[in-house]
């Protein structure tokens, strides 16, 4: 149990990251099974053999939950299932071995560089945060200048045609709102719009992904701040790097 403990599985980010929830919608609860299925199958084929006794003790959860929720997954075509005669059979659907998980995570990762390096920028990587910040005080970070200077994003978007019942109709509104809310924003979220029809998503990510990493008594006024002003040095690098467009 000590080693389940201190195991690890990849899950495919298309079980959370959807903006349709259409795993949540099918299998709600269940998940917590799946997850256990995942950190517990064989590398190479994607099966296992369990008792549910074994699996109840192992979750702490009741034999009658886990017969309900191993219920969901065959019905959803998450797993499969045999019996023995004396334990389960469980194998995972569209299970990918380690060697070709491997093989999908290095090709994934040289297609998100390659299209980084490709956008209309010289540069897109922006430096580590503590580049662009001044220490002001021993153990908390500000921006040098967090005024947010919406004159360089150009009109592109109505800002008074936002309000509380805004419906994101494209991916770049659904990328904005998701901005707005990592970063409990809302107020900008015409701001995020603007950004995420200008810059690569790559790119914006990231600069949400360091943000967020920075403890919040480090952060002086905001997140929201912090990350207008690096989103805005980016643009400033940029403009200077192509002065002639």
């Amino acid at each position: 149990m000590q080693n389940q403990k201190q195991w690890w599985t990849p899950v495919r980010n298309g079980l959370v990251m959807d903006h349709e929830a259409r795993h949540y919608r099918r299998i709600r609860n269940a998940v917590w099974l799946y997850i256990y299925f995942l950190l517990n199958a064989d590398r190479k084929t994607g099966a296992l053999s369990r008792k549910l006794r074994t699996i109840s003790g192992d979750m702490g959860i009741s034999k009658n939950m886990i017969m309900r929720w191993l219920n969901i997954l065959r019905t959803e075509g998450y797993i499969a299932t045999k019996s023995n005669g004396r334990c389960l059979i469980i194998k995972i659907a569209k299970w990918r071995s380690a060697e070709a998980l491997k093989e999908a995570i290095q090709k994934h990762q040289s297609q998100n560089f390659s299209e980084l390096k490709n956008v209309n920028s010289p540069e897109p990587f922006l430096p580590k945060i503590s580049s662009y910040l001044s220490r002001k005080r021993e153990g908390s970070f500000e921006p040098i200048d967090i005024t947010i200077k919406r004159n360089i994003l150009k009109s592109d978007i109505d800002f008074k045609s936002f309000d509380s019942d805004f419906k994101p109709r494209t991916q770049k509104e659904l990328l904005a709102m998701d901005l707005a809310e990592a970063l409990n924003d809302h107020k900008n979220l015409p701001l995020y719009v603007s950004y995420c029809k200008r810059y690569p998503e790559q790119l914006l990510r990231r600069v949400l992904g360091e943000v967020k990493e920075l403890p919040r008594e480090k952060i002086k006024k905001s997140r929201g701040a912090l990350f207008n002003y690096l989103v805005q040095k980016y643009a400033n690098k940029k403009d200077n790097q192509n002065p002639g467009h």
